[in-house]
């Protein structure tokens, strides 16, 4: 009865973790827009239009359905962030939403944290790539390094004993 609770759990993780990639393009592209002078839903609608399919341009769309549709932009962005439950996404809308209620430039808004998900993409696999000696290590151990012993021992072995 466990089995499909644990499935969903893995989808959803790797939903968010799609979505999580996907975000520093898809910044940059509505960065684009709003940098060529659209405004803020033709920025999105253009950054959807590049992305392939996926979490990401789903919940976009989604959002952007709810726009038209005569909602406005902040409760929309809020019931987008109270889908996803990934902190970036969540810190963008609710900076986005503050923008818009405060009358900010959304263009430098969109730049700051697409820089910065770029910044965290990068220190994560930074991470990943200190972590990788540390996991290779067992594997060595237990099989690389008693091959090499046995190649370098042998001749040893056969000259003490007179083998030859």
């Amino acid at each position: 009865w466990w089995l499909p609770i644990l499935w969903l759990k893995q989808r959803y993780r790797q939903r968010l973790i799609a979505i999580e990639r996907a975000l520093p393009f898809f910044l940059d592209i509505v960065g684009l827009g709003l940098g060529s002078g659209h405004n803020l839903q033709a920025s999105l609608q253009l950054g959807c239009n590049h992305l392939s399919d996926g979490a990401l341009k789903t919940e976009w769309l989604q959002t952007l359905g709810d726009i038209r549709t005569g909602m406005a932009r902040s409760e929309a962005l809020r019931q987008m962030s109270m889908r996803i439950e990934l902190v970036a996404l969540r810190q963008l809308l609710s900076a986005l939403i503050q923008g818009e209620a405060l009358g900010q430039g959304m263009g430098q808004i969109v730049e700051v944290y697409g820089t910065q998900q770029r910044a965290q993409r990068l220190m994560n696999a930074e991470k990943l790539a200190l972590q990788a000696p540390v996991k290779m290590l067992f594997p060595l151990a237990l099989f690389i390094f008693p091959c090499t012993f046995l190649v370098l021992g042998f001749p040893v072995v056969v000259q003490l004993f007179g083998l030859t």
